[in-house]
C-alpha cells in the first residue's frame, strides 16, 4: 500500500533506487469508489516519474496492483 499522496512519490522513487536493476517495485492500492485510494493514472504517473519501466496494472477484487521494472 501507499501512505498519503504527499509522500507517496518520494517513497516510490526510493523503492526504485534500492531495488536491483531488472527488479520490480509492486504496490497494491484500493481501487474503485471515491476516497478508497488514489486513481490508477496517478499511481502510473508516480511510477513513471520514479524512472520505472514496463509498468502494468491489474485489478483483483477491488485492489489495483501496479508493478514496474527498475532500469539502469
Amino acid at each position: 500500500g501507499l501512505p498519503d499522496l504527499s509522500v507517496a512519490p518520494q517513497l516510490i522513487k526510493e523503492c526504485a533506487r534500492v531495488v536491483h536493476a531488472g527488479g520490480s517495485v509492486i504496490v497494491a492500492t484500493a481501487a474503485g469508489g471515491v476516497g478508497r485510494g488514489p486513481e490508477r493514472h496517478v499511481i502510473t504517473a508516480m511510477f513513471m516519474h520514479a524512472g520505472l519501466v514496463d509498468i502494468t496494472q491489474q485489478l483483483a477484487r477491488g485492489t489495483a496492483i501496479t508493478s514496474g521494472r527498475v532500469r539502469r
